[in-house]
């Protein structure tokens, strides 16, 4: 019996009418003191540059999240949150990010 399906998503421009609420319903969720709580204006800049990803069930439920946000001339990465353990999808994320921003931008 196969184990549960999880799917790598880099949130696109194009989804931020379905996918802003539902991330930012996770951040608040799942808060965790240690990331920097962003505001949705951060958040849909950050998605707009496509430098969101998250990690989904196969329900469609956010079980990970990874961002990098832009400080001016310099990049913060930030607000990852994992809540499903056991699967290393904190490593999967920071390869996405290190993707992302070092070939791609």
């Amino acid at each position: 019996m196969p184990g549960p399906l999880y799917t790598v998503r880099i949130i696109r421009a194009k989804d931020i009418d379905l996918e802003l609420e539902k991330i930012i319903n996770f951040y608040t969720t799942n808060h965790d003191p240690r990331n920097a709580d962003r505001d949705a204006l951060t958040l849909l800049t950050t998605i707009k540059d496509r430098n969101v990803f998250t990690i989904e069930d196969s329900e469609g439920n956010i079980v990970a999240i990874s961002a990098v946000f832009r400080k001016g001339r310099h990049l913060e990465k930030g607000g990852t949150r994992v809540i499903q353990n056991g699967y290393g999808f904190q490593k999967i994320l920071n390869w996405c990010i290190a993707c992302q921003t070092f070939l791609f931008v």
